[in-house]
């Protein structure tokens, strides 16, 4: 069996995670509480947890992952929804996708936290990949990729003050090891597609040859066509 992540999966992977942030930045205008926003990120960061801003309890690994599996459908992610189908434990390095798309959540919150007063709400949910309250920072590719390994890290070296609460995270945590399988998997794929020349539509990447592909997109252009 083929790796699960791999180069047709990696564009709807970033895909995902920029979807996660753009909800946490809607969730918190529907919400329009700055205060319970930050409860939220001191409660999930305490615990490593998993959760929405719009609902008051805590999610299991399971809840999140469906939820997840809910976007992937909407927005119409089918490679990433069969990763997801795939993860029945936190023992897996697929598994790593639920806690950095968590991240990535956090960090819509926080962003939010910022800047809650944003005015231009219409151009924010019409574009793809921006940043809130700094729309002339978009989120590339490179800046999520860098923004994914500073969480990564951050959730990996994370050092519990309550015994309690890391024995409970430990629990649904992937291991270090998952962690820096996919970091490396998700990097070296990155760096592939910094590599090629060309991609074809379908997804499958060739070297130059003497003919010329009847439709052939660039990296960037591939990346904007699936946006």
């Amino acid at each position: 069996m083929k790796p699960l992540i791999n180069l047709k999966s990696y564009p709807q992977i970033v895909r995902l995670f920029d979807f996660v942030y753009k909800k946490a930045i809607m969730d918190c205008i529907d919400r329009d509480d700055v205060y319970a926003c930050k409860e939220f990120v001191k409660e999930r960061r305490s615990n490593k947890g998993y959760g929405m801003i719009e609902f008051e309890y805590e999610m299991t690994w399971r809840e999140w992952k469906n939820t997840l599996y809910f976007f992937c459908l909407k927005k119409r992610l089918n490679m990433v929804a069969l990763i997801l189908d795939y993860i029945n434990s936190t023992s897996t390095y697929y598994a790593v996708i639920l806690p950095v798309a968590m991240e990535f959540y956090l960090k819509g919150v926080e962003d939010y936290i910022d800047c809650p007063y944003e005015d231009d709400y219409l151009r924010f949910s019409e574009s793809p990949r921006e940043v809130w309250g700094k729309p002339s920072q978009p989120h590339t590719e490179r800046r999520m990729m860098d923004d994914m390994l500073q969480m990564v890290m951050n959730r990996r070296h994370y050092r519990f003050k309550d015994p309690i609460k890391k024995a409970q995270a430990e629990l649904k945590e992937p291991s270090p090891t998952c962690y820096d399988t996919f970091t490396e998997c998700m990097w070296r794929l990155r760096e592939t597609l910094r590599g090629r020349d060309t991609v074809y539509l379908k997804g499958k990447e060739k070297k130059d040859s003497v003919r010329k592909p009847k439709k052939c997109y660039t990296r960037t252009s591939m990346f904007l066509q699936i946006m």
